[in-house]
């Protein structure tokens, strides 16, 4: 018997304790944003599976979400439950990037796509930290 897809073993996780729709939550970036942040950053590609950031990290790059699914788990992998699953044009940063605070969650790609990674320093310089 052959391992359960990615898109099986998500199908059987509960659903996201947030709604990733919701623009109040989650808005998606402008076509002007985006455009201020693409000559800062650089392209990557994200294999399923693979982990982008983890809990207790001390830090990330803010990422938009090109092409894919990376979903953001409360806690680690083993026996996390997704907060939310983020898909295009979504950024993907926390409140750690200018508190110093360790990350609090994890990002995992749940489909192969790819991000756009902003460094960190000039993320914050271009919100004006």
């Amino acid at each position: 018997m052959s391992a359960p897809s990615a898109t099986e073993r998500e199908s059987s996780l509960p659903a996201a304790l947030l709604d990733g729709d919701d623009p109040a939550l989650f808005p998606k970036l402008t076509q002007q944003q985006l455009a201020l942040l693409r000559p800062l950053g650089h392209v990557r590609e994200v294999e399923v599976d693979e982990v982008l950031f983890s809990d207790g990290d001390a830090g990330y790059d803010p990422m938009v979400v090109q092409t894919g699914r990376v979903s953001v788990l409360a806690g680690g992998v083993e026996g996390a439950r997704e907060l939310v699953g983020q898909r295009a044009g979504d950024l993907m940063v926390e409140l750690n990037l200018f508190t110093g605070q360790p990350v609090g969650a994890t990002g995992v790609g749940r489909e192969a796509g790819s991000v756009l990674v902003v460094p960190a320093a000039d993320f914050r310089a271009l919100v004006g930290a």
